[in-house]
């Protein structure tokens, strides 16, 4: 894998078509906002994924950014395809419910797979919560992917929306994640148990 850190929408630009002739797939991490920097990304890619909460401010911003995305589609027939991942949101919630109609009549596609708010992703960004008076959770820990439960359920929420949107690219090993977050005795007795059902069928 290779990372390449364009600083301006120039080499944005070169260095982004110029990957995509030596590989399958580039992922380019967006800032968040609109910038020169992300217009220059959504003109050269063929998807943009943008994570986005469900309260009014989080959908007040979206809107700001639907009117660039359009403008772009138009020019570009339609490219980038463009869809929203649900983020700090809550199973259920009609907060949830309605930025999925929002996205709905924006023409953008909207997971299934949704992140929901968890402490351990907040500081693996190296931000604090508040009345937080240290770090309770090693900033590195969910990339790590550690096999302790606090890291084993959001590794896992984000690891369905990748499978999700990236069906045909996990298919080759589609327990990656799982297997990583598991703990092992678990995995062993998951594996017996798939190892006693297929000998029944037989």
């Amino acid at each position: 894998m290779r990372v390449l850190t364009p600083q301006t929408p120039e080499e944005i630009v070169k260095q982004v078509s110029e990957a995509s002739v030596s590989h399958d797939a580039v992922v380019v991490d967006a800032p968040g906002g609109l910038s020169e920097i992300t217009g220059a990304i959504l003109q050269v890619t063929d998807a943009a994924l943008i994570p986005t909460g469900a309260s009014q401010l989080d959908i007040m911003a979206l809107d700001w950014t639907t009117e660039t995305i359009h403008e772009i589609q138009k020019l570009r027939d339609g490219l980038p395809q463009t869809a929203i991942i649900p983020t700090r949101v809550g199973r259920g919630r009609k907060t949830t419910e309605s930025l999925r109609q929002h996205a709905s009549s924006m023409r953008f596609g909207i997971t299934k797979s949704t992140i929901p708010y968890r402490e351990v992703i907040v500081q693996s960004a190296g931000l604090r919560s508040p009345g937080n008076d240290g770090w309770k959770i090693p900033p590195s820990l969910v990339w790590d992917l550690g096999r302790r439960k606090q890291v084993r359920e959001p590794a896992l929420e984000i690891d369905a929306v990748f499978r999700e949107v990236f069906a045909a690219a996990c298919q080759e090993n589609p327990r990656l994640i799982l297997e990583r977050v598991t703990p092992r005795t678990k995995l062993k007795q998951t594996a017996e148990k798939e190892g006693h059902a297929a000998g029944s069928r037989t």
